[in-house]
């Protein structure tokens, strides 16, 4: 690999996170003739279908090869109920997939690593309460606390009752909870009713 293109793919890589595409690859003017020789050789390894780390180690690649892919290939997704729930250090519960949520009419692509539990949802509900954090070396799109707390509620037939009331309890005993938040994000959720009771009995 000459070094004029390693520091560009080295670019792009940091660019996304660990990981890049092909499209990537194309859009900095690189030979995809000359990509393909680099990954033969091995000094480019694929992670997922179309999805493509460095083979050396440097500043910067020690992201999550899960969260990468997800980066790469869904771009839109946003970290969703367990998931968020656990990186928010709302629950105990390590999530057995990565949920994810979308719009409801976006295309993506199949993707068999990770393993991805995919919720699409309205324009509104999937707009509201999202933010960026730096997650295990990726920067992802992961809904916040309090919409994450009204989502469970929402999907609580699914997840469990016990799972979303205890979110809502450790959340409540941080200093910086912001109850009205939790109610605002229920109300877009439409679990508002369901919610205040427990809202009344633990503030």
């Amino acid at each position: 690999m000459s070094i004029g293109i390693k520091e560009q793919l080295i670019k792009i890589a940091r660019q996304n996170s660990g990981a890049f595409t092909l499209q990537n690859v194309r859009n900095a003017d690189i030979s995809i003739r000359t990509f393909y020789r680099m990954r033969d050789a091995g000094e480019v390894i694929c992670i997922s279908r179309g999805v493509y780390q460095l083979a050396d180690n440097y500043e910067g690649s020690q992201g999550s090869p899960e969260y990468a892919i997800i980066k790469a290939r869904i771009p839109q997704s946003v970290l969703y109920l367990v998931s968020a729930l656990y990186h928010h250090e709302l629950t105990v519960e390590i999530p057995r997939c990565v949920h994810i949520a979308i719009k409801r009419n976006s295309s993506i692509p199949r993707i068999h690593y990770p393993k991805l539990r995919i919720y699409r949802m309205s324009d509104k509900s999937y707009s509201s309460g999202i933010d960026q954090q730096l997650i295990d070396g990726v920067r992802l799109n992961i809904y916040s606390p309090e919409k994450t707390i009204a989502d469970c509620f929402k999907y609580r037939n699914q997840l469990g009752t016990d799972l979303a009331v205890e979110a809502l309890k450790k959340y409540l005993s941080r200093k910086d909870a912001k109850p009205s938040a939790v109610l605002k994000m229920a109300k877009i959720c439409r679990v508002e009713k369901v919610i205040y009771p427990y809202m009344e009995a633990l503030v």
